[in-house]
């Protein structure tokens, strides 16, 4: 298994749940792969890995698209993740930041003014 089932934590920040349940994060996997096509492919575009902290813990970063085995790349299907990974080699905790379908960018930033001071 790749997660570990009694300790996992795992954000989607396109999804206001935190998953914590191996049969949960699973529904939640195959949902997506679900609406993708039957050839895609996650292609790493860039990995950071810092060294076992004390506990054994490594911290990895992935820089990700989605594309399909022909070499397409798929739209707003860019990435980034972070991971926790057990001294065991299991994910401990994952927080991915998929690529919005929607680009709201300067929006955003005012909202952000008029709820927050700056």
């Amino acid at each position: 298994a790749l997660f570990d089932e009694n300790n996992l934590r795992y954000e989607d920040t396109l999804y206001p749940k935190v998953f914590t349940e191996k049969e949960q994060l699973k529904r939640h996997l195959l949902g997506i792969a679900a609406v993708l096509p039957g050839n895609f492919e996650f292609i790493l575009d860039d990995l950071s890995v810092a060294s076992p902290n004390e506990a054994g813990v490594s911290h990895v970063g992935v820089q990700w698209h989605v594309g399909l085995s022909d070499g397409v790349e798929l739209p707003f299907t860019r990435g980034c993740s972070f991971y926790k990974v057990s001294a065991e080699g299991k994910i401990i905790y994952g927080f991915d930041v998929p690529e919005p379908v929607a680009k709201t960018g300067d929006i955003t930033i005012a909202i952000l003014r008029l709820v927050s001071p700056l």
